[in-house]
């Protein structure tokens, strides 16, 4: 499926794999979103990549903060999914020259094991605050909903599943 949200930027390609979570409800968005996951662990990024793109979205993962400023020149990310305690410096820095770069502030979710931080996440210009691990349909939601609301009209209706 090609799908393209704006006019004059290209489209992605996003392959349809078969059902991988058959408990959950979700719904395919018509116009997926870009996220990019900033996570130090291996396993749990990897585990947010494959959720994201079993959601409908395209994923980028950057495991520290330089990879993640590199990451804006593949694209620009509609969501950040962003670990608070990363090697080098905490998330909140990256999230901070990230924003200093970009032209948008995307959707910023703060994904954390100390629900105490969840204050600090929203002082730092956080959207959303998650403790890990995240609940995947709270995560399929939130993407969704975003999707839909950042795509406007054309794209309101989802891709529905």
């Amino acid at each position: 499926m090609a799908v393209s949200r704006r006019a004059n930027v290209g489209a992605w390609v996003l392959p349809r794999y078969p059902t991988a979570f058959p408990t959950m409800n979700l719904r395919l968005p018509a116009c997926p979103l870009f996220v990019l996951i900033v996570e130090d662990h291996p396993d749990t990024a990897d585990s947010l990549a494959l959720l994201v793109r079993y959601y409908g979205h395209e994923a980028l993962v950057a495991h520290n903060g330089q990879e993640a400023i590199a990451a804006l020149a593949v694209a620009t990310p509609d969501a950040v999914l962003m670990d608070i305690g990363l090697p080098g410096g905490d998330g909140y820095a990256v999230a901070g020259r990230l924003l200093a770069v970009l032209d948008h502030k995307p959707l910023l979710v703060a994904l954390t094991g100390y629900g105490h931080l969840a204050a600090r996440s929203k002082e730092a210009g956080f959207h959303y605050h998650f403790e890990k691990p995240v609940d995947p349909q709270q995560l399929a939601d939130l993407l969704g909903a975003y999707a839909r609301k950042l795509a406007g009209p054309p794209c309101a209706g989802g891709g529905g599943k």
